[in-house]
């Protein structure tokens, strides 16, 4: 198994690449959104269409699709509320299979027992789908 984690950040691709890269293991600077991405089977966004416009997921979805990958594992929250658009870098909880977005039931659902805030967002998750079964929305 390889792992490349990429990041906007160079500070922390410099430190996660001194204190965790290795053969198998690198870590690169890359814009999910408009960067070429690394080929891999998976792909894990976690804690990142939370803090992108509706107009910067459906640009990095169109991203992931062109790397190849055949997965994607990302956070969704699966307690029902509804999704507004955000300036990119603001957060947001998302439902992935709510409007706008429409994603279809996932794969696999793994609740992360998120405790923050006394358990506000217990009900965030990584969600497993396959990119080809994603809308183009």
């Amino acid at each position: 198994i390889h792992y490349t984690g990429v990041d906007i950040v160079p500070a922390l691709i410099a430190r996660d690449q001194a204190s965790y890269g290795c053969t198998e293991r690198r870590f690169a600077l890359c814009d999910l959104v408009e960067g070429e991405l690394p080929t891999a089977e998976l792909i894990l966004c976690r804690d990142c269409f939370v803090h992108l416009s509706y107009d910067d997921t459906r640009r990095a979805l169109d991203n992931f699709r062109r790397s190849g990958a055949t997965w994607l594992l990302t956070t969704t929250f699966t307690d029902p509320r509804a999704n507004h658009d955000i300036v990119t870098g603001d957060w947001r909880p998302i439902v992935l299979q709510q409007a706008p977005y429409g994603f279809p039931e996932p794969v696999t659902l793994i609740n992360e027992g998120c405790t923050e805030l006394g358990g506000r967002f217990a009900d965030k998750s990584l969600a497993l789908w396959r990119l080809a079964d994603l809308p183009r929305w």
